[in-house]
This record gives C-alpha cells, structure tokens and sequence, in this order.
C-alpha cells in the first residue's frame, strides 16, 4: 500500500514538471535589446557661499558669540546660514580663540556684494572672509531635470515600441527591461568653480549650467509565434 502511494504521488509530480516545461516553451520571447540616451541642463542662479570666521573674545563674551554671527551672516547676504563647524581653543593670554565656518545657498543677485559685506560685518577680534564659492546645482534642481531626462527616454523607447509592432506585423512588443546608465548628481567643476569665484566681484550674473546626460539599455520583448 506504501509502495502504491509513492507511485502516485511520483507520478503526480513527473505530471506537474511536463506541464511547467511545456508551458516554459510555449511562452519563449523574441527579444530585441537597443540603447538610447537623453541630456539636458541644469541651470542654477544660486551658490553655496562658504564663510571663515576668526574670532578671539572672553569667556563672558562667548555666550552672545553665536548669536553674533548669525546676525553678521544675515547682513553679508539674506540666506538660511548653517553653521558647519565650530572650534574652540585658548591663547596663552586666557582670551577664547573660534574658529567657525558657516554656509548658505545665495542667490546670484547678492553675489556680488559678498566680500565688501564680509568686510563691513568685520571688526577688531572677529573677521569674516569668504572662503568658497560653490556652484553645483541644489539637489531639488537636480532631480527636476532628472525627470526630464527620464521622460525623453520614455518617449524614445515608446517610439521604438511602436515602430517594431509596424514593422514586424503580428507581433506585440512590451517594455522587459530598463538599465539606466548615468543617474546622479553633476560634480563640481573645480576649474569652473574657481574662475566664477574670481570674477564674482565684477559680474552682476553668474548663472551655471551642469549637463545631465543619461542612457538605457532596453530589451522589449514579444511572444514567438509557434
């Protein structure tokens, strides 16, 4: 009776694994694999605007510090300053010797002023410079032109669906699979950087562009016919 058992049971599943190898070969795809590509820019009319504080007070005076250089940072441009470091040491003397480094994203339009600013803001035992300027796109301006990119390979991978279908008639191609090549955010250009810093003073607009280029590898498939 156990041996009988085994049998069916056996038998059952020789059944099932020639219907999953009939089925196997009756779904075999015609696939046709093409790349394309896409690019645009990314334009930014703002810069990270990077400040060097130097400072050396007394210890009564580093309580309101802080405070302080927010309110110099405001006046050297109207921006939302984050303070990124903040070093504390003392002199042979006893006074509190900072070193604090600040940052900001700042329209173009303010870029103009910023070291007479940083100048005015400055005063006996606290100087202000800037120490960088930073073109790179901001993330949300990134991913903005990220998705036109990616729409212009959706179009292009549409149009190459619809000609396949016109052109091998009977057949039905789809979408298998998208590897992306080339998605992520622009690098500083340290050269270009370095020349716009330069000439910030003299330029009333500096608008950057960063170019996003992006390609796929794409395989549509369809049904073979039998």
């Amino acid at each position: 009776m156990k041996k009988l058992s085994y049998w069916v049971i056996s038998v059952g599943l020789l059944i099932c694994a020639w219907s999953a190898s009939a089925d196997q070969e009756a779904l075999v795809l015609d696939q046709v694999i093409f790349q394309v590509s896409a690019e645009e820019w990314v334009k930014t009319e703002t810069a990270v605007v990077h400040v060097n504080i130097d400072a050396a007070l007394s210890e009564t005076d580093l309580a309101t510090m802080r405070t302080q250089i927010m309110e110099n940072l405001v006046k050297i441009a109207q921006a939302d300053w984050r303070i990124t470091q903040f070093q504390r040491s003392q002199d042979r003397s006893g006074l509190e010797q900072l070193n604090v480094r600040a940052q900001a994203r700042v329209p173009e339009a303010a870029l103009t002023k910023l070291n007479s600013q940083a100048k005015a803001v400055s005063k006996a035992g606290a100087t202000y410079r800037i120490d960088q300027v930073d073109f790179t796109p901001s993330l949300a301006e990134v991913e903005a032109v990220n998705t036109q990119v990616r729409q212009k390979i959706y179009t292009q991978i549409n149009a190459e669906i619809t000609q396949l279908n016109q052109d091998f008639s009977g057949k039905q191609y789809t979408v298998h699979q998208i590897d992306f090549v080339g998605v992520g955010l622009p690098g500083a250009d340290t050269k270009q950087a370095r020349e716009m810093q330069l000439s910030i003073q003299a330029t009333p607009s500096v608008a950057v562009s960063n170019k996003v280029t992006l390609s796929a590898t794409v395989a549509v498939a369809a049904l073979r016919n039998p």
